[in-house]
């Protein structure tokens, strides 16, 4: 009987500990409140992404693996090299800037809760914007729209969950307020 209430309080010890996203213990922001929060926070502000990691595509996973690959892990490094240039300028509540590989672009955003069938359910930034990679033949460039799912946030930086992916893991980028 003392085994089960030493295992049973042992259990509950380590449930308390761990937070529902582990974000407190980690140092990174955590999880926003509403997408208002998000809407109020991120318009007039400007981001540089900081750090490159993964995490797995499954929702109960939040466990961010950090990539800081070697010179002969080309793949890896491409990757990583092509997030840091990756930046984000709320002009206002709904004009975006995204500079990315050299390149700038200026688009739109929307920030919602809306889950489609294949998303992670949380906040959502949803950017859309004309993208000159996204061209049939001689036609015009095609309007392309990314999510990124906020997994945190606070007044100096933004955690984001994009679109891309690396050996079935998601790729999340760490951005600090210019």
């Amino acid at each position: 009987m003392m085994k089960k209430i030493l295992a049973a309080a042992a259990a509950v010890i380590f449930i308390a500990s761990c937070s529902s996203d582990g974000s407190a213990k980690n140092g990174l922001p955590e999880k926003p409140g509403s997408v208002k929060s998000v809407q109020d926070d991120i318009k007039g502000k400007k981001y540089k992404t900081n750090k490159v990691g993964t995490h797995s595509r499954f929702s109960t996973d939040t466990t961010i693996q950090w990539l800081e690959p070697k010179k002969e892990e080309e793949f890896e490094k491409k990757i990583v090299d092509e997030s840091r240039t990756f930046q984000l300028e709320f002009v206002n509540d709904t004009a975006v800037t995204i500079m990315m590989k050299d390149k700038t672009y200026h688009g739109t955003y929307i920030v919602n809760d809306t889950t489609k069938e294949d998303e992670k359910p949380g906040v959502k930034l949803r950017i859309s914007y004309v993208d000159e990679e996204f061209r049939l033949g001689e036609g015009s460039a095609s309007m392309v729209t990314y999510t990124y799912v906020v997994e945190g946030m606070n007044d100096k930086s933004l955690l984001l969950q994009t679109p891309r992916s690396m050996n079935d893991r998601k790729i999340v980028v760490l951005m600090n307020k210019q």
